[in-house]
């Protein structure tokens, strides 16, 4: 999991004249975003075990920056606001009867809680952004999973099998 990298991009503005620009980002990137600070996207209610890295959405706060069509800028952005958290579950099987079951994935369901679905975030307020799901009910969901797609390991008997899931963030009710 991280919080920072190597980007290389362009601007997609031509013929501009050499002025001061806020720079706003956000990742995983949504190319259908267009030019809006107000940014729509999905939290998968299925994601991909042992860690979909499309679901942790991450902002970086407003970058200045002087912007010349012919030299362009090295803009460095720190994504240090993940908008949701993420839970680690460590399975270990001491069953020796269970040891040659598959690990498919883990579900967590809330009675309560929208864990998935549509969210927007308005990408202009940088470390203070959050995730507003979806008031349509039909565009969220109360259940998110982490699912092996292919190659679904042999439990095993001692093994540990590390999975991460992607939810929002809030206490929960146990159930």
């Amino acid at each position: 999991i991280f919080n920072s990298g190597i980007f290389k991009g362009f601007f997609a503005r031509k013929n501009v004249s050499p002025c001061n620009l806020q720079v706003y980002s956000y990742y995983p990137y949504n190319i259908n975003a267009g030019a809006s600070k107000i940014i729509d996207a999905t939290l998968p209610k299925t994601q991909t075990a042992p860690f979909d890295s499309k679901a942790d959405y991450m902002v970086s706060n407003a970058t200045s920056i002087n912007y010349d069509e012919s030299k362009m800028p090295t803009i460095n952005l720190n994504f240090s606001r993940h908008l949701f958290s993420i839970l680690k579950f460590t399975i270990t099987n001491t069953e020796e009867t269970l040891k040659e079951e598959k690990l498919y994935g883990i579900k967590l369901q809330s009675a309560s809680h929208t864990l998935s679905g549509s969210f927007s975030f308005d990408v202009s307020l940088g470390n203070e952004s959050t995730a507003q799901f979806s008031a349509d009910l039909l565009k969220t969901n109360k259940y998110v999973s982490v699912e092996y797609q292919s190659g679904q390991p042999t439990i095993g008997l001692g093994e540990n099998h590390t999975l991460y899931l992607v939810v929002p963030a809030g206490a929960y009710e146990s159930g």
